[in-house]
């Protein structure tokens, strides 16, 4: 990438913009380069409007309004949003490496002990990642 490139990127903004940006900005966006079918399901869900923060099971909106979650995904449909256990847990970790899987991760190896005690029958287990083997 040249520096020329580089600036071009920069022209695009970053985390603060994209949090600032309208949800028409957002939903054209979304449209041209993730999913247009996740733009159509949010209208017709009545989500035109932008969510700022989470707690708990709960959703916020950018004038306050609380939601009930019952859309939630990756962890927060089972924990909640932001689990002060699980944010604690994670800063504990933040800046541990994460090097290649074949890699000997005593975290993984940790968590492995822990599913064994509670999982009956003796499983073995295994991680995966992303749908790979």
């Amino acid at each position: 990438m040249s520096g020329n490139d580089y600036k071009e990127l920069l022209k695009l903004g970053g985390v603060d913009d994209a949090l600032s940006s309208p949800f028409r900005k957002t939903a054209s966006l979304h449209q041209k380069y993730l999913n247009s079918y996740v733009v159509w399901i949010s209208r017709f869900l009545g989500f035109e409007k932008r969510f700022v923060r989470a707690s708990g099971c709960y959703v916020y909106d950018q004038d306050g309004k609380r939601y009930l979650d019952f859309l939630a995904g990756f962890g927060a449909l089972n924990l909640g949003h932001e689990p002060p256990e699980t944010i604690r847990a994670l800063h504990q970790v933040e800046n541990y490496t994460n090097i290649l899987q074949s890699y000997l991760d005593p975290l993984s190896r940790k968590l492995a002990e822990y599913l064994a005690k509670v999982t009956p029958w003796n499983l073995c287990h295994f991680f995966f990642n992303s749908g790979t083997a």
